[in-house]
């Protein structure tokens, strides 16, 4: 648990890519994968000023494959020049967790 907890601050690379799924708090919702997604939703967080409501975090081998599918599935719900989406979470969330 310790060696974890240290991987993670330290900014280790994780083992397997994950996909992450955010809902901000104006609604707006974020699809991606990481393999250190942590470290990436707190740059987003800094890049983008959005505050994180909610987050859905599963490591797997098909992360990257399953978020090309959301967003081929979702492109209708995409806010036009960005890479946010206006949708609902658990709808989302429902997506990744049935493919992974």
């Amino acid at each position: 648990m310790i060696r974890k907890l240290v991987r993670w601050l330290t900014g280790q690379p994780a083992s397997k890519p994950h996909i992450y799924l955010l809902e901000f708090e104006d609604g707006v919702i974020k699809v991606g994968i990481s393999t250190k997604p942590h470290q990436r939703i707190h740059q987003i967080h800094r890049s983008s000023g959005r505050v994180v409501k909610r987050k859905y975090v599963k490591a797997s081998p098909k992360a990257r494959a399953v978020e090309s599918e959301f967003i081929k599935k979702y492109q209708n719900c995409r806010i036009k020049n960005t890479e946010f989406f206006n949708m609902r979470f658990p709808a989302g969330k429902a997506f990744i967790a049935r493919r992974l």
